[in-house]
């Protein structure tokens, strides 16, 4: 029998305690001991060294041997493998002599898995306290310099106190024992010493008596170190007082002292260093004070030279206060010049009244006359200085400011704000706040295309000398978080704040029900569409375009949004590239982070699908994954059908298959080499199989090959085989999700996912990889070529840079180690962890030279990634190197993920999307341009959302971040940034640092005038009338809409010739459309092709997102057909004419408002949300407590008040003399004089009979608003329609002013009218606070800012919510089953109890409610529970007898 060495031998324990195997036992208890070195003493003094490894695959924890690299799976093994070595001869006990430290007297392994230590040898060395006690006993009886030394016993040790003058404490030395072992530790004056005459402190080991009396008599002989003495330095310590601090500042910024003055104002002052040796031998002062001898030379040198450096924060107190004083003096007299030359100054040269001192006046006089001269040289001057110098040498009023100068001003008040821009204005001559507004203004923005936005676009390419190469770009787009809330904007009299896509979702929900409708035969009186509230934006989704060959971007639109589907995202950039093309600009992808909604945006298109045509060569599966060679015959419009032929075997028909079932074939192989895998054709049964080459004979011209599942053996001749044999498929190589057709111009358009995001991701991915948590806690385990890519070996370099703080070789911090959900944002900590320096230093480090083997050539590869994607050089053609370093990534990436087992293994399938889409989408745009213009330049750090980020991060800085901007406030932060963006040349963000915003400025300054009215460029449509009267209700509905578009009809100004011949091209061709009858037969089968391409992408299964899965299916389907290109040419067909230019463009307006039109339906002709009805009265008319009542009068006098004498449109009327006496017979004016302020108040005061009237207009505007849900954002144009309109209040109020001028008017009804008009007019900006019950108006006024308001709107709701939910506790609910129902019943009436009952209720609670009502249901899911139990306690439906004579509610029923 095989003898068995046990881990228990030479250990005296119980017979019944049985323990588990040490080494896995020690893994049980420290798990975190995976990776740490181990040490089995066979003698006191030598051992050998293993290290314990954890094995995730077979769960068992091993000790390899560093020596032999032999593992064993107990330390028995371990002991006994080097026992038959000959390391050692007899038995060792694996508890007594596995140790963790190379130092056998620390503790073992019994130490942790046993409650008590077992010593293996013995140790008699050590001495005791009592020897000691004894030997210093004797020492101060025998020896003089042990006189006066003081003994105490302490716990586990002795202390000895050497004393020094007036019997002070100077010397501690301590002894304490640790079982076996001694520690030493020794304080100086109350500071620890490190060492004692050359042994380190502290430290726990066998010491003999002769050890310690050795350590006493050193210590007892040893001196103190007195410190520099301060004589002959007296005049430093008055400088520098206490500290003497160092020049260099450390990481916080701070000069840290080095030496500290002791004994201050004594004999024997002096200063000591921070790192002072306190204990010497031979002299009287330490090597490191001697050196401030020479330190405190220096700085007496310097004083005496006059030459001070002092710092301010470390000078001596006296010093202190003697300079504050003289600078406080100083202060004063330069406060004291400066008030009176300003206000000598300011008379002179404004105004020029005062007599002033005749020298004084003189200089003044001068310079104000040199710098009207210009005879003062100030072009070496900033342009802003320059300007800013003369406009405080001008008139006070009418003075005209340079364009940058107003930049400038207006930067200053966005960024600094109002306060701190009147502070400036109050010192110097700036424009006034109300100036800054009108030019802010003017370029008011809002969301969606602004026709305004083409022509600053052209107008700034002309200006940067942009030519056509230039004119070729992308899409960035991202969304920015914004506060839920509505604005009222003055301008435009509307509320901002809701979804831009609402009318668009609205119209989609009724198309769906509308086709259900016609599958349908019955009637589901569940499918009628719903009002519902209107949603209001939590998010801004900005779109910019970008120059790919020039360093030019703008931005084009932005939307409020909650989220986006990939219809809204095709919808929103398609319709954009399509009104760039109109003036010029082409587009030719976009860039986007990796959203969800982004990646179904770019998944919902397919191009292969797109690009097949009739006639091509595809492979179809015919059964079983067997894939064969077929040719497409026919397609149906949205190429999810496909008539095929197999090409290899006659005996099949013609096959319709689903998309699902084609791929497009492989390239073909003709190079074969042995042991490729490959696909053959058995000529047994003409099917494919896996087969690998085996062998090739040149002789024969043929090779051999092994079928892989049935080992069939083949030998095939190579001139047949491509009949035979292709290449494995790969779906990497038939991957194109990077790219799709542009249905606007037939060319290809690229999808690039933003470098930037996915470094980060690479981060974030190496981040949860191998954390060391135990396997459960994984989210990854990421291994390359059988080698773990771990975060643990990031933590390890960390580790070693703390323990060798000199030798710093990366910049990790622990801010790049444990990352955050908001350091997981920041690219600056990305690009320090993923570079070469770490790469470098785990190649150094020998714990981590051999295992990050995989981490550093992951690292690697991300870092190269990441360069060249930042490079700021220009690509140099095609043959670039960079882009061959690209296609080598990709490869890279592509290859290790085929090696992972698990998913767990490689990086996340989102990581890896967002990865090769930014690689190939990125090398096809490059290839694509090139091709294009092979003389222009791309820089590839531009080819990112970089700029749009850094936009972002001004934006906040402009308009605060995301708890304080809402979509209003962001239009009017935008519009500040591009007029000031012309003094800066950057824009940053915290996360993304800086980036430059070359293009976004708007080059020209105008202001607002709201005297002039937007003019009508729409004359086209009365010219096309009686063409459009002929038409059907669709095709005359798209060409009204097309003819009213200003853009498209090339109705605006465009500052390039070659731009405007472009667009009379596109109107002569849309012309010819207009009145070709063929057109409008084709526009009506457009419509019939799109409805049954949605018709036929209902799920066939109705489940409970079928309406999800039809939108979805859906816009596959019509990308498809779009950019299939097959309804252009059947436009072809018709058009005969040579516009090949602008074909395609006219052609995509139409059939894109075919698609809108088709989905809109008759949606608002069913609903009528916009008619007017002039028949309107008012049901009730509002009663007003007095307070009401008052602030009402004060508003109405208010109104009269603008009309009589602020209102522009009324005085500038011819009869406005004639007007204003009319008006005044219903009002009285009041004029308050107040004698103490000098001032006056007037005051309007409106009659009885005005006032009448106004409540009636009131209340039938409270009537109005309750469609507010319904309208949304232009409710306040229904409003004031309907009252402009309405024939009751226009009567009301022509007979109030017959009845006050006694009929004695001299304005017909028109004129009067015209002043009606006026009055709802301002009426309607009063912005009363009755108006503001539309859900989340956001006050403007009566608080200190935005921030607040929106603390002050959601106060009450959020109170009142919390009082729901802490009146509705299950805790307050009675046990008693009668009791119980009434309080229920009480709740069932609140708002808003399904969700509070959701949260309060159990599944198992809700079914005892149903079971109490008697009620029998198979559904165990709240949602459909809850609204039961409701509906039952509103009926007051009673409990069944059975739950009423419970004791307790909710009691089991079973």
């Amino acid at each position: 029998m095989k003898r068995i060495l046990s881990d228990q031998s030479n250990v005296q324990e119980s017979k019944k305690t049985k323990h588990p195997e040490s080494l896995q036992e020690l893994y049980n208890v420290k798990p975190e001991f995976d990776g740490k070195s181990v040490y089995f003493f066979y003698k006191k003094t030598k051992y050998m060294e293993g290290l314990l490894v954890y094995d995730k695959k077979d769960k068992t924890f091993y000790v390899f041997d560093k020596k032999t690299k032999e593992k064993f799976n107990t330390f028995a093994l371990w002991i006994k493998f080097l026992k038959n070595k000959k390391v050692f001869s007899g038995e060792r006990s694996a508890l007594a002599t596995i140790f963790f430290e190379p130092n056998s007297s620390n503790f073992n392994l019994a130490s942790i898995l046993r409650t008590k230590q077992i010593p293996y040898w013995k140790n008699n060395n050590s001495t005791s306290i009592a020897e000691i006690l004894s030997l210093i006993k004797i020492n101060i009886t025998l020896k003089q310099e042990f006189h006066g030394v003081g003994i105490r016993e302490i716990i586990y040790g002795i202390g000895i106190s050497f004393f020094g003058k007036e019997q002070k404490l100077e010397k501690d030395l301590i002894f304490k024992w640790h079982e076996n072992l001694i520690s030493c530790e020794l304080y100086i004056l109350e500071k620890r010493v490190n060492e004692i005459n050359g042994i380190a402190t502290g430290v726990a080991i066998e010491r003999t008596l002769s050890n310690i009396e050795n350590i006493i008599n050193f210590v007892s002989k040893a001196k103190i170190c007195n410190g520099q003495k301060t004589k002959d330095f007296e005049q430093v310590v008055k400088l520098r007082g206490i500290h003497l601090v160092r020049n260099q500042t450390n990481s916080k910024k701070i000069h840290e002292p080095f030496a500290i003055l002791e004994n201050q104002n004594q004999p024997n002052e002096a200063y000591r260093r921070i790192d002072c040796n306190l204990i010497i031998t031979e002299m009287n002062i330490c090597e490191n004070c001697q050196k401030l001898k020479g330190t405190l030379a220096k700085i007496k040198k310097r004083n005496l030279t006059s030459v001070s450096f002092v710092k301010i924060n470390h000078v001596s107190q006296e010093i202190l206060i003697k300079k504050i004083y003289q600078q406080r003096k100083k202060i004063t007299n330069q406060d004291q010049i400066i008030h009176t030359l300003q206000i000598k100054l300011q008379h002179k040269i404004e105004e020029e009244e005062e007599e002033v001192l005749p020298k004084l006046g003189q200089i003044a006089h001068n310079v104000a006359n040199k710098i009207k001269k210009n005879t003062i040289d100030i072009s070496s001057l900033n342009l802003i200085f320059q300007e800013l110098i003369k406009v405080q040498s001008e008139k006070t009023n009418g003075v005209r400011y340079h364009p940058m100068f107003l930049r400038w001003a207006i930067s200053v008040y966005s960024q600094g704000g109002h306060a701190a821009y009147e502070t400036m204005k109050s010192i110097i001559k700036l424009p006034s706040i109300s100036t800054i507004k009108t030019y802010i203004n003017e370029s008011q923005q809002h969301s969606g295309w602004q026709n305004k936005t083409a022509y600053y676009l052209l107008e700034k390419m002309v200006i940067e000398n942009i030519g056509e190469s230039g004119q070729i770009g992308f899409f960035s787009h991202d969304s920015f978080k914004i506060q839920k809330g509505l604005l009222w904007s003055q301008r435009d009299n509307r509320y901002v704040g809701y979804l831009d896509f609402e009318n668009e979702k609205e119209e989609l929900q009724s198309f769906i029900i509308q086709c259900e409708k016609e599958l349908n035969t019955e009637d589901d009186n569940n499918s009628n569409l719903k009002n519902q509230d209107r949603g209001l934006a939590t998010q801004v989704h900005q779109i910019v375009w970008h120059s790919a060959t020039h360093n030019f971007s703008y931005p084009i639109a932005y939307y409020g949004i909650n989220t986006l589907t990939a219809h809204e995202i095709n919808k929103i950039l398609f319709q954009l590239a399509a009104n760039l093309e109109c003036i010029g600009i082409h587009t030719c992808g976009s860039i986007c982070d990796g959203a969800g909604e982004n990646r179904n945006h770019i998944k919902s298109f397919d191009w292969w699908a797109s690009t097949w045509s009739i006639g091509d060569i595809v492979e179809v599966n015919i059964g079983k994954n067997n894939y064969r060679n077929a040719k497409i015959l026919a397609t149906n419009l949205d190429r999810s059908k496909f008539t095929m032929k197999i090409l290899d075997n006659d005996s099949f028909d013609e096959l319709q298959v689903n998309r699902e079932a084609l791929r497009p074939p492989m390239p073909i192989k003709s190079n074969w080499e042995v042991n490729d895998y490959c696909e053959f054709k058995s000529p047994k049964d003409n099917k494919w199989y896996d087969a690998i080459v085996t062998n090739l004979d040149p002789e024969t011209q043929t090779f051999d090959l092994s079928i892989l599942s049935t080992k069939e053996q083949w030998k095939i001749a190579i001139v047949s085989q491509n009949l035979y044999i292709r290449a494995c498929y790969d779906t990497q190589i038939q991957w194109k999700y990077y790219k799709t057709i542009n249905p606007i111009t037939g060319t290809c358009w690229f999808f690039i996912s933003d470098p930037t995001h996915v470094f980060k991701k690479l981060r974030n991915n190496l981040s949860k990889s191998h954390t060391g948590e135990g396997r459960d806690q994984n989210v990854r385990e990421i291994i390359i070529d059988g080698k773990e890519v771990s975060w643990r070996h990031i933590q390890g370099v960390y580790d070693y840079i703390c323990k060798n703080i000199s030798a710093k070789i990366t910049r990790l911090t622990k801010r790049y180690i444990w990352l955050t959900s908001w350091s997981k944002m920041r690219v600056d900590l990305a690009e320090q962890t993923l570079c070469k320096d770490v790469e470098n230093a785990m190649e150094i480090i020998d714990e981590l030279k051999e295992i990050s083997t995989g981490t550093r050539n992951f690292i690697n590869y991300s870092y190269l990634y990441h360069q060249i994607f930042h490079s700021k050089k220009p690509l140099e053609g095609l043959n670039d190197p960079r882009l061959k370093t690209l296609k080598k990534i990709y490869n890279w990436f592509v290859e290790k993920e085929k090696q992972k087992v698990n998913k767990i293994n490689w990086i996340s399938p989102q990581c890896q999307f967002d990865l090769l889409l930014s690689i190939q989408g990125f090398l096809e745009m490059v290839e694509e341009i090139f091709t294009l213009y092979s003389n222009s330049s791309i820089e590839p750090h531009r080819i990112s959302q970089d700029m749009l980020e850094g936009l972002f991060g001004t934006i906040r800085q402009l308009g605060g971040d995301s708890s304080t901007q809402t979509l209003k406030g962001y239009g009017h932060t935008l519009n500040k940034f591009q007029v000031t963006a012309k003094i800066t040349s950057e824009i940053k963000s915290f996360n993304y640092g800086k980036s430059d915003n070359a293009g976004m400025e708007f080059n020209y300054l105008a202001r607002y005038d709201y005297r002039k009215k937007s003019k009508d460029n729409n004359s086209n449509l009365p010219s096309h009338i009686e063409r459009l009267s002929n038409m059907s209700s669709f095709s005359r509905q798209i060409f009204e809409e097309l003819i009213l578009n200003n853009l498209f009809m090339g109705k605006i100004v465009i500052p390039t010739l070659k731009i405007s011949n472009f667009q009379q091209k596109r109107y002569q061709l849309f012309n010819l459309c207009l009145y070709n009858d063929e057109i409008i037969s084709l526009l009506e089968k457009w419509q019939s092709d799109i409805k049954n391409i949605a018709l036929k992408s209902i799920p066939k299964r109705k489940g409970n997102l079928w309406k999800t899965n039809w939108t979805s299916n859906m816009e596959i389907s019509i990308n498809n057909y779009l950019c299939s290109g097959s309804w252009f040419l059947e436009f072809q067909k018709i058009v005969l004419e040579n516009y090949s230019s602008t074909q395609r463009l006219v052609a995509y307006f139409l059939i894109r408002k075919v698609i809108e039109n088709t989905f809109k339906g008759n949606f608002h002709e069913n609903r009528n949300t916009f008619e007017t009805n002039s028949f309107l009265i008012p049901k009730n008319i509002i009663i007003l407590n007095p307070a009401e009542s008052q602030k009402f009068s004060y508003i109405i006098g208010w109104v009269l008040f603008k009309l009589l004498k602020r209102d522009h449109a009324m005085n500038s009327h011819q009869k406005f003399s004639t007007m204003r006496n009319l008006l005044e017979t219903l009002c009285t004016e009041k004029v308050e004089y107040i004698q103490e302020t000098q001032s006056q108040t007037t005051q309007i005061i409106p009659g009885s009979e005005f006032k009448q009237f106004m409540y009636h207009l009131e209340s039938l505007v409270i009537e109005l608003f309750e469609k507010h849900n319904e309208l949304g954002p232009n409710i306040l144009r229904y409003i004031k329609n309907n009252l402009l309109s309405n024939s009751y209040l226009i009567q009301k109020f022509i007979t109030i002013l017959k009845t006050t001028n006694n009929n004695d008017i001299e304005l017909n009804n028109e004129e009067i009218e015209f002043i009606y008009e006026r009055c709802v007019s301002i009426y309607m900006k009063s912005h009363q606070k009755t108006w503001r019950s539309v859900n989340n108006y956001i006050p403007e006024k009566g608080t200190a800012s935005l921030r607040e308001n929106l603390k002050t709107m959601r106060s009450s709701q959020s109170s009142v919510e919390n009082k729901k939910l802490s009146l509705m506790k299950k805790t307050n609910l009675p046990s008693n089953p009668i009791r119980a129902l009434e309080q229920l019943r009480v709740w069932a009436q609140l708002d808003g109890v399904k969700d509070l009952f959701s949260k309060i209720f159990s599944v198992s609670e809700l079914l005892w409610l149903i079971w109490a009502f008697g009620i029998s249901t198979p559904y165990k899911r709240k949602k459909i529970l809850i609204p039961i139990i409701i509906e039952n306690l509103k009926n007051l439906k009673p409990f069944i007898e059975e739950a009423l004579n419970r004791s307790n509610i909710f009691m089991n029923y079973v």
